[in-house]
């Protein structure tokens, strides 16, 4: 009997997104648009670096290098070849919370794309010369980051908001902990999460549901017996206030600020995205004109946010000269104490709404971005939403609503982290 489907959205503009769950395997979800030529696959790995021990802390990200090495059908020049011989395009990203594994190339080369990432996601050979080989490279990413002020500076900023709570932990793990994995810890994380029914399938573009359903069913077959799924940490603490340096020789110090905020199923995630952009979201924000425009104080200042299952954070970043550090601390303190004490007028607010509404839209023209949603909303199991509806939940938004999130925001305790040389050499 084969699985039944079930259409999950049929937008006004002519998207239909439907789902199939196949029992012992992959959730299926496709949205059909017919006016383009190519496909976007991604498969989505609900494992990411707050489900690890410190046992395999960096095990996902190095997992996530390791599966391009090579099968039994396929080397890793075969992987790549496979899909770029075609024109088209493979990658992977490892987060906090889930893993993707993601090609685009022309629709008629679907099952090509899906038997490729099915091989590679089941039939990994996790050679022991492949994890000694990838190891260096690895150690070679995170002394790069190490190297970024900005990356750097965003580790150090999550060590500090989410103290010992798994969300602390660096994606690709730390040069200790990916040193001295062991590799049976490495192929024991593979076997337990790298199961068919662990797995959502999402294919956007020129494909019929019915047909990516048959090729997902038979190039990833079905689950030997049940996932286990990790175990739920607690929902991380609410961050307190402090501040931390790190001693860089970069020219420039990079000044980040965080505050807790929506965690990612909060429905004031759309007051959230406005107020984001109103302080920080363009030349236009509030930071940008105050800190750049009017007192020339940094060249890049910029507001960020990123929301987790159980938690959220609202950030700003500023890059500026070491002697410019305690004025532009001081004008971006003023923005934001003015921001949460004496609220927005509604012009602002409806400018914002917007701007956020038209980065809807322009987003939803490029297939990777339509992937990335669709993918995210099936894997943490949200409503999937057509692009009408996503407008209309920014719009609803009140300008009250945007001051009391303001408010709760950014008067609730900071996180600050300095990234640049020491205060004796500055």
């Amino acid at each position: 009997m084969s699985p039944r489907s079930q259409v999950v959205l049929r937008d006004p503009g002519g998207i239909t997104v439907h789902r199939t769950a196949i029992p012992s395997g992959p959730q299926v979800f496709t949205e059909l648009i017919p006016a383009v030529r190519s496909v976007s696959v991604g498969v989505w790995v609900p494992i990411g670096s707050r489900h690890e021990t410190p046992a395999t802390a960096g095990a996902t990200h190095f997992l996530e290098h390791l599966l391009f090495k090579g099968t039994p059908r396929r080397s890793a020049l075969d992987i790549a070849a496979d899909i770029e011989g075609l024109g088209g395009e493979i990658n992977a990203f490892t987060t906090k919370e889930y893993t993707c594994y993601h090609v685009r190339l022309l629709d008629e080369h679907l099952d090509v794309a899906i038997d490729v990432l099915a091989d590679m996601l089941g039939s990994s050979l996790l050679r022991t010369s492949d994890i000694d080989a990838e190891r260096g490279v690895v150690l070679e990413e995170i002394a790069m980051s190490e190297d970024d002020p900005l990356d750097l500076g965003r580790t150090e900023l999550e060590r500090e908001l989410f103290g010992t709570h798994p969300l602390a932990a660096p994606v690709a793990g730390t040069a200790h902990s990916v040193s001295t994995m062991r590799t049976s810890a490495l192929r024991g994380h593979y076997r337990r999460y790298y199961t068919p029914d662990n797995y959502v399938v999402t294919v956007v573009g020129n494909a019929s549901h019915r047909k990516v359903v048959s090729s997902v069913t038979r190039a990833f077959g079905l689950a030997e017996s049940p996932v286990r799924a990790p175990k739920v940490s607690k929902p991380p603490q609410a961050p307190r206030s402090r501040r931390a340096r790190v001693g860089k020789a970069f020219e420039q110090v990079n000044l980040l600020r965080a505050h807790g905020g929506p965690a990612r199923g909060d429905d004031r995630r759309y007051a959230m995205a406005v107020l984001h952009t109103i302080l920080g979201g363009g030349m236009s924000s509030r930071l940008f004109q105050e800190v750049r425009e009017r007192r020339s104080l940094a060249y890049s200042v910029n507001a960020f946010r990123a929301t987790y299952s159980d938690a959220g954070v609202f950030g700003v970043h500023a890059g500026c000269a070491p002697e410019k550090l305690d004025q532009t601390r001081e004008v971006i303190e003023a923005v934001l104490r003015e921001v949460a004490s004496a609220g927005l007028s509604s012009d602002e607010v409806e400018a914002a709404k917007n701007q956020v509404k038209g980065q809807i839209v322009l987003d939803l023209e490029d297939p990777g971005m339509r992937l990335m949603r669709l993918g995210t909303r099936a894997l943490f199991g949200e409503k999937i939403i057509g692009l009408n509806e996503g407008l209309e939940r920014i719009e609803a938004v009140a300008t009250d609503q945007v001051c009391d999130l303001a408010e709760e925001v950014l008067t609730s305790p900071a996180v600050e982290v300095v990234v640049g040389p020491s205060e004796e050499s500055a």
